[in-house]
C-alpha cells in the first residue's frame, strides 16, 4: 500500500471520525506496525481449517464410493466379451481416480492436521516454532511428519523406491530404447535441453529428460545447468547447488540441513579459522551497502560464533575497500571488535592466485596455506549465502591437489546414483592435509540490533 492509499482510505477516515486522540494514534501504530494484517492472517487460518474440515468429510464420502465401486467392477463375469473389455477399463478408470483421490485425502488430512495445530499454538510472547522455512529451503518441520504417515516419511519412501529400482528402468531403456516405444504414446511439447527431443511434462524436469539426466549424473555433470557455479557431488551424482543437497564426504553443506543448527555444527568441528560473508551473510546489507546501526540486524547464530571464536575469524567481503573502516567499526558497535575484515571490491593490485579481479579465495587459501605447519593441516570453515563463492573454481583447484576432495569414479564402478563411491579419508590421512569446510547459509532472521 502507498502513501496516497493509506492517507485516502485509512488515516482520513479514521480522522474524521469523533474518535480520541489515544485511540487514534493506537490504531495508527497497529496499522504501521503490521497488527491488523497478522490478526486478519489469523481469522483466515481459523476459517481454512474449518475449509479442510468440510473437505476431509467431503473426500472420506467419495473415497468409501470409489472403493465400492472399484471392487464391484473388478473381474466381473460376463457372456459377452465387449462388455468385459468395457468393465475392464471402467474399473481401470475407478482405480485410477481412487489412487488419486486417496493421494487428495491424505494431504487434506495432513493439512487440517498442522491448520488446528498453529490455530492452537501459545500467543505473545511464546517463541516457539513449528515451522522454519523460506523461499528455497526448509529447516525445521515437526517431528511427527518425519515418521508414520507424515508427508516427509512418505516421500523418504517414495524416494527410496525410485532409487532401487533405477538400475532396473535403465536396463528396460538400453533394451528397449528412448522413450520407450511400448507406453509413449505421443510426443509433448517440452525440448530436452541435451538430445532435444520433445517430451511430455512427466518425462523432463527442468529441461532434462531423464535418460540425459541419468547419462550426465553417471558422467559427473550437472544434468541442469552445469555452469560454473554448479558444483556436481561424485557421491550422490546430484548438483550440491541445483538440488539444494548437502555431501558431508565433498565437505559442503547447506545450513539447512544442519539438524542442531550452524552454532553446533562450528563448536562439534573446532575450526582453526572461520571466513565469513559479511552482505545477506553476517549482516541484513545488500549488495554493497554500508551497515547502520539500527536499521540493518546481525544473524543471531553467526552472531553466537563470531563472539566466542572472534580470535579465528575473518570476515570477507566484496563490499568495496572504502567500507572497511565502516564495517569494523560497525562490528565494534555491535558488540564483535577486534574482528578482522577484508574487504576486495575496488582492490588495484594484482591478487595472488587469480589473473583477474580479487574473489574470496585469494584470501583464503594463503591463510590456510601458512597455517599448516609441521605436516598438521589446518581446518577452516567458510560460510557465504552466495554458492557461486562455494563453488569458486580457485577453491575446487586448491582442494584437489590438496587431496581433500574425491574425484568422480569411473562410470563402471556405481550402477546407481547414491551408492557409495568409495571409503572417506583416514583420520591420519585427514590430519595431513588442509581441510576447508563450505557452508551455504541460508539466514532467517537478523535480530541482533
Amino acid at each position: 500500500m502507498n502513501l496516497s492509499c493509506l492517507m485516502k482510505d485509512i488515516i482520513l477516515p479514521l480522522a474524521l471520525r469523533p474518535i480520541r486522540t489515544t485511540e487514534f494514534s493506537v490504531m495508527l501504530r497497529q496499522v504501521a506496525r503490521g497488527a491488523d494484517q497478522a490478526f486478519r492472517t489469523k481469522v483466515e487460518l481459523v476459517n481454512y481449517k474449518k475449509v479442510m474440515q468440510h473437505l476431509q468429510k467431503q473426500f472420506e464420502e467419495v473415497e468409501a464410493n470409489l472403493s465400492v465401486f472399484t471392487a464391484m467392477l473388478f473381474d466381473l463375469p460376463s457372456p459377452d466379451e465387449s462388455t468385459n473389455v468395457a468393465n475392464r477399463k471402467l474399473s481401470s478408470r475407478f482405480a485410477q481416480e481412487l489412487d488419486q483421490c486417496r493421494g487428495c485425502l491424505h494431504a487434506v488430512r495432513e493439512t487440517r492436521r498442522w491448520t488446528a495445530a498453529i490455530c492452537k499454538t501459545s500467543r505473545f510472547p511464546s517463541t516457539n516454532r513449528m515451522f522454519i522455512a523460506g523461499d528455497g529451503f526448509v529447516s525445521k518441520v515437526p517431528k511427527e511428519m518425519d515418521s508414520g504417515d507424515g508427508l516427509n516419511r512418505r516421500l523418504e519412501a517414495f524416494r527410496e523406491m525410485v532409487t532401487k529400482y533405477e538400475g532396473k528402468m535403465k536396463e528396460i531403456i538400453t533394451e528397449h530404447g528412448w522413450p520407450p516405444k511400448y507406453t509413449y504414446i505421443s510426443e509433448g511439447k517440452h525440448i530436452c535441453n541435451h538430445c532435444q527431443k520433445p517430451f511430455g511434462p512427466k518425462w523432463i524436469r527442468l529441461g532434462s529428460c531423464w535418460r540425459c539426466r541419468s547419462a550426465l549424473r553417471q558422467a559427473g555433470k550437472c544434468p541442469y545447468e552445469n555452469g560454473t557455479a554448479c558444483l556436481p557431488c561424485p557421491h550422490s551424482r546430484r548438483c550440491l547447488r541445483c538440488e539444494q543437497v548437502s555431501c558431508s564426504l565433498c565437505r559442503v553443506w547447506r545450513s539447512t540441513d544442519f539438524e542442531e543448527g550452524i552454532v553446533s555444527f562450528v563448536q562439534k568441528e573446532m575450526p582453526d579459522l572461520i571466513f565469513v560473508d559479511f552482505d545477506q551473510t553476517l549482516c541484513e546489507t545488500k549488495n554493497g551497502g554500508s551497515p547502520v546501526r539500527g536499521r540493518h540486524g546481525l544473524n543471531p547464530d553467526l552472531f553466537a560464533i563470531l563472539s566466542s571464536m572472534r580470535d579465528r575469524v575473518w570476515v570477507v567481503t566484496k563490499q568495496n575497500v572504502s567500507n572497511q573502516a565502516q564495517l569494523t567499526n560497525f562490528l565494534s558497535e555491535m558488540g564483535l571488535g577486534n574482528i578482522r575484515v577484508k574487504t576486495l571490491g575496488g582492490l588495484k593490485d594484482q591478487p595472488p592466485l587469480s589473473t583477474r579481479k580479487w574473489s574470496k579465495a585469494d584470501v583464503m587459501i594463503p591463510l590456510i596455506t601458512q597455517g599448516s605447519q609441521q605436516g598438521q593441516g589446518l581446518k577452516a570453515i567458510f560460510i557465504d549465502d552466495d554458492f557461486r563463492e562455494i563453488a569458486d573454481p580457485m577453491l575446487k583447484s586448491f582442494l584437489s591437489q590438496a587431496g581433500t576432495v574425491e574425484t568422480v569414479p569411473p562410470a563402471d564402478t556405481v550402477d546407481v546414483w547414491g551408492a557409495d563411491a568409495g571409503e572417506p579419508e583416514t583420520e591420519e590421512a585427514e590430519a595431513r592435509e588442509p581441510r576447508l569446510l563450505r557452508v551455504h547459509f541460508v539466514s532467517d532472521s537478523w535480530a541482533i540490533r
